[in-house]
């Protein structure tokens, strides 16, 4: 799949099943003992703990620890679609929840968004019911057909705030941001969004869908969680992005400072490389390195600050683009033209990102660590990349069918390389 899993992977904090409480229940269950998607969340929250035990114990990479947490979360979203479900279908194995232990067999959906799912379902109280997906065939739902039975829900009830908001946090998954901040928006109008998390998460979905900006609204959105809680780690840093963007460098050392000091250690080992951005905004601020303050979780021993980062070699890749005879008429001059470059292996999020028109074509980029979409995943991270280019009449980030493509394979990023691309293939 060439779709964006993006960041701002920003976002790698919180497990999905300790917040998100259950979309319905079979009210006539509730008397009997647990319901079905109780038991998946303890469930859920017995096998992370196991993930985190194997990566302690080096039976487990910490890639292969996010594949497998991001294999459980699909798995839990699916088991909320499912449970208003007949009592007499057939459950699932759990073949696929051993896969997931070992952290094999899914792609990854998106670093940027692990604390998407932080809170903000609180309200869910299963009083609406659901029609079921995969039902029929007894295979997991995709994401995509989750959000199309969130639509249908909402069809049905298009008061019901909670609903949207889990429709933005999948939209999210699916790299439609613009759809997900349409949904925040609606949700926002049944009630005033103002819990610090979903705040975070609106903002966020908001400065993705306007080119990755956090300028504006999005960072007045911050600010305010911030004022509601202070300390809020998903707010806090995003916020520091949001300064880092600003060239506001020492208020990002600032906020991240403030995020490192106060979030448990386990929880400040899931955003990467903390203590490293801290040293990067406070030189960039031309401040002294901060020695004062001793790292947690894995990172014990470090100190936020202490050390500079390590440079990474200069990474830049310099793209031409242009459209195939014969697919003019298949682009509009409005259509969205992304380019990017993947990691060959591993996630599937760009590296770097840039965008333009159709009208724009032929067109050149150049991509490198100033275009990352998240900073724990840079084009100078990788000695060779997938470079793409694609046209979206839609303008969303998730590939569709129609779409136009084209890809340069196995680009090396350490030599300034220039590239051309031929827009030639239509997405089936």
């Amino acid at each position: 799949m060439t779709g964006f899993w993006i960041v701002a992977g920003l976002l790698i904090v919180a497990a999905l099943s300790f917040v998100l409480p259950p979309l319905l229940n079979r009210r006539g269950d509730a008397a009997d003992g647990p319901t079905r998607i109780e038991i998946n969340r303890a469930l859920y929250r017995q096998r992370l703990a196991e993930l985190q035990r194997d990566v302690d114990n080096d039976l487990l990479t910490q890639a292969q620890y996010e594949r497998g947490r991001l294999d459980l979360e699909r798995e839990l979203l699916a088991e909320v679609a499912e449970d208003s479900a007949p009592p007499t279908r057939t459950s699932r194995g759990g073949a696929g929840r051993t896969a997931a232990l070992v952290g094999i067999a899914m792609p990854v959906l998106a670093v940027f968004f692990y604390l998407q799912f932080s809170t903000g379902f609180d309200a869910l109280d299963g009083s609406s019911t659901l029609p079921s997906v995969g039902a029929d065939s007894g295979k997991q739902p995709s994401i995509e057909e989750i959000a199309g039975v969130i639509e249908a829900r909402l069809k049905q009830n298009p008061e019901d705030r909670t609903g949207w908001i889990m429709l933005a946090r999948v939209h999210t998954l699916t790299g439609r941001y613009a759809a997900a901040h349409r949904a925040f928006a609606r949700a926002d109008a049944l009630k005033k969004i103002n819990e610090p998390d979903l705040l975070a998460a609106y903002a966020q979905t908001l400065s993705l869908a306007q080119g990755q900006q956090f300028a504006g609204r999005p960072a007045a959105m911050l600010e305010q969680a911030l004022k509601i809680q202070p300390e809020n780690p998903q707010a806090l840093w995003l916020a520091g992005w949001a300064d880092f963007q600003a060239r506001d460098f020492a208020r990002a050392a600032e906020r991240w400072q403030t995020l490192f000091e106060n979030a448990p250690g386990e929880l400040v080992d899931r955003f990467v490389d903390l203590p490293q951005r801290i040293a990067e905004a406070r030189r960039l601020a031309g401040l002294p390195a901060n020695t004062a303050d001793k790292a947690k979780g894995s990172s014990a021993g470090k100190t936020a600050g202490d050390t500079e980062p390590a440079a990474a070699p200069p990474a830049s890749i310099t793209v031409s683009v242009n459209l195939a005879p014969g697919l003019g008429e298949r682009a509009a001059p409005g259509d969205t033209v992304f380019v990017y470059a993947q990691a060959i292996d591993g996630p599937r999020m760009p590296l770097a990102l840039a965008r333009g028109t159709a009208a724009d074509l032929p067109l050149e980029v150049t991509l490198d660590d100033s275009t990352a979409m998240a900073p724990m995943f840079k084009l100078s991270g990788e000695d060779e990349v997938n470079v793409l280019a694609r046209i979206s009449k839609s303008g969303d980030a998730m590939p569709q069918s129609g779409d136009l493509l084209g890809e340069h394979a196995q680009v090396g990023t350490r030599e300034n390389v220039r590239v051309s691309i031929t827009i030639d293939e239509i997405i089936p």
